[in-house]
């Protein structure tokens, strides 16, 4: 339908209790919020695919569910729900953490401030006043070169 509005959603990781990799990221949704998100969803929208997007055949109402980052999770949590719903959703993904032995910058991070804490964190990176892991992420790390990182 000409002129429909499309919403999108963004997740990451689907997670019970936060874990060390991704404590300080806020990114991670409950398996039953993620649930109830879907039934909402289900109820008041039309969840689309990218290729309705990209093609401009949009109901009223559309809905695209997009999730980043390519956590386990996603496989063991976010997929098999959206598959008993018959809900499409596109998949956005960095290869070198499929194809071989990477952790993410952030993810490492999250993992160091979890079992160092932020101040001993923040001396090791040359900020000794470090407040938050935002902080951290848009300061310190922002400015190291690729091979500093």
């Amino acid at each position: 339908m000409a002129g429909s509005v499309l919403t999108c959603v963004a997740y990451h990781h689907f997670e019970a209790e936060p874990t060390d990799a991704t404590r300080h990221l806020g990114i991670s949704t409950p398996p039953d919020v993620f649930r109830s998100h879907l039934d909402y969803y289900q109820l008041y929208f039309n969840v689309v695919k990218l290729d309705d997007v990209l093609a401009g055949d949009l109901p009223e109402r559309p809905l695209l569910i997009t999730i980043d980052d390519a956590y386990r999770s996603v496989a063991e949590i976010g997929a098999p729900l959206l598959h008993e719903r018959g809900l499409p959703a596109v998949l956005f993904t960095n290869p070198r953490v499929i194809t071989g032995p990477c952790v993410p910058l952030d993810t490492l991070m999250s993992i160091a401030a979890s079992r160092m804490g932020l101040a001993q964190l923040g001396l090791l990176v040359g900020k000794p006043d470090l407040r938050s892991f935002g902080e951290l992420i848009t300061g310190p790390i922002s400015k190291l070169s690729a091979y500093q990182r």
